[in-house]
């Protein structure tokens, strides 16, 4: 007898083939509505040159993955069709610069023009918080799949506008809620915290940074005054898609100098036992576990109820510019 093949693959390769299949059938059905002239090698080629002008066509097989064979084949009916010209090259056919004619060029504003549209045509369906959860969504896909540990663009740290103070509630209310089991208690706090924070405001002594990256929020920390040598680091929070790339050290770390700045002797925080990440954030910052104690403020799930207090000393450490 055949052995037979175990094919229901792990449930998160299953959730990725759904969705590869789910966005191929849907970027097919655009094409076949609004470009159907073209092939997808064509529309992809001249999308590349639109931007990259004078690219060769060994530049463009690597950056489109795209066969060698198979791109000439396309490149030379696209030649014939009066969309894309080649400038000579006297040693290799494949470092010929290429670049879009003039009707390629107008053909490509065209379809651009149509698919803006289209695109444009699908958000105008959806209401604000749905197109709002989408594009948040596609952002996050496209750092996952992009970032596999290249650089990301610096972060720019700055005070809170107005609407990040309840933004910094929501993200605590929802994702860090729902990463930890945590009760509606949680965001309870977060607010009390967050409201304390604006009431009893001193530019003096406190401090909030919001974190951006390439124009969207995705971080947050506090610094208050909790006597005149002490300061409170609260409400650290990096969105789930940049974690890894060192945000929430560089927080920590910007709230640290700034309290040896202000003139504070200690840093303190209080966090909840069994949050790693964190934790070792705040031991790479130099801060010491000083005090355990059960706490019922909130409940989770998936955390046992043990408050942790955290303790960095700064009278001996020199003030950095």
């Amino acid at each position: 007898m055949t052995k037979s093949i175990d094919r229901d693959p792990p449930s998160q390769i299953r959730a990725v083939r759904r969705f590869n299949r789910f966005y191929a059938a849907a970027i097919e059905a655009m094409e076949n509505a609004l470009f159907k002239d073209y092939s997808r090698a064509e529309l992809q080629i001249l999308y590349e040159l639109a931007y990259r002008p004078h690219i060769t066509a060994k530049q463009l097989a690597a950056s489109l993955s795209m066969d060698a064979g198979y791109l000439s084949r396309t490149l030379a009916g696209m030649v014939r069709r009066k969309l894309i010209t080649r400038s000579r090259s006297e040693t290799d056919a494949r470092n010929q610069p290429l670049a879009l004619s003039k009707h390629g060029i107008a053909t490509f504003k065209k379809l651009d023009t149509l698919a803006n549209d289209h695109i444009g045509g699908v958000l105008k369906q959806m209401t604000p918080a749905r197109t709002r959860r989408l594009i948040a969504a596609m952002q996050e896909v496209t750092q996952a799949m992009e970032s596999r540990g290249e650089a990301v663009p610096p972060f720019v740290f700055r005070p809170p506008k107005p609407g990040d103070l309840g933004w910094i509630i929501h993200r605590h209310g929802t994702v860090i809620a729902e990463e930890f089991g945590w009760d509606e208690h949680f965001e309870g706090m977060i607010a009390e915290i967050v409201g304390e924070f604006v009431k009893n405001y001193d530019a003096t002594s406190d401090r909030c940074w919001v974190a951006e990256h390439d124009g969207e929020v995705v971080g947050s920390v506090f610094l208050v005054r909790a006597d005149h040598a002490t300061a409170k680091l609260r409400v650290l929070y990096v969105e789930p898609h940049m974690r890894g790339h060192g945000l929430g050290r560089k927080l920590v770390d910007k709230a640290v100098r700034e309290a040896k700045k202000i003139g504070y002797a200690k840093v303190e925080l209080w966090t909840t036992r069994g949050l790693d990440s964190a934790r070792k954030i705040y031991e790479g910052a130099g801060f010491k576990l000083v005090n355990e104690t059960p706490h019922a403020e909130f409940s989770s799930a998936r955390l046992e109820p043990v408050g942790q207090t955290w303790e960095l000393d700064l009278s001996q450490q020199a003030v950095e510019s």
